[in-house]
């Protein structure tokens, strides 16, 4: 029967019939190959550990910049394969910019001790102050990092052009724009 009958009387195309013949002439078995999956996806899945290591290496890198990364060590990938090859192993975009001067050993010992001396506050006496703001600055507010663990990357000190608004809140509710 010619593949175009032989597609017709099972439904299927005249091409899988075709398919289907090479394949038996070729390995001896009229078995459809696995299906789904994401081939694309392997590749990166295979270079995993280059990939791990260059977030852990800096950890506020971007998809592009991986990308970039990789295809100078000669892999091909995608920002499409990037995100899924994140997605089953945990990492996530996070927020990652803090001072950077938390990070000094005289700001992180007073730090220290502010949160030792926080026990003995009344949290009816508390006003907390806090400012948001839009912001000219390029630092980058984002990164990378396995779930479950904390990213923290320090952003520099500069003279940005900013428009502040602060707030009050206590325990009664917002009090004081």
């Amino acid at each position: 029967m010619s593949h175009h009958k032989a597609g017709a009387r099972f439904g299927v195309s005249a091409t899988s019939v075709s398919r289907w013949h090479q394949r038996e002439r070729e390995e001896g078995k009229p078995l459809s190959k696995a299906l789904g999956g994401n081939w694309r996806s392997q590749a990166i899945e295979a270079h995993g550990t280059v990939i791990l290591a260059i977030i852990a290496e800096t950890r506020d890198i971007k998809l592009a910049e991986i990308k970039a990364r990789q295809q100078e060590i000669g892999v091909r990938v995608n920002i499409a394969g990037l995100w899924r090859f994140f997605d089953p192993t945990g990492s996530r975009s996070k927020e990652s910019a803090h001072a950077g001067e938390q990070d000094r050993p005289d700001v992180l010992t007073r730090r220290e001790e502010w949160f030792e001396e926080q026990l003995d506050l009344d949290p009816e006496r508390l006003v907390f102050i806090n400012e948001t703001l839009a912001s000219t600055n390029m630092a980058r507010r984002r990164g990378r990092s396995l779930r479950g663990e904390l990213l923290r990357v320090g952003v520099p000190r500069g003279h940005w052009k900013t428009t502040p608004f602060v707030g009050a809140l206590t325990l009664r509710g917002f009090i004081a724009p």
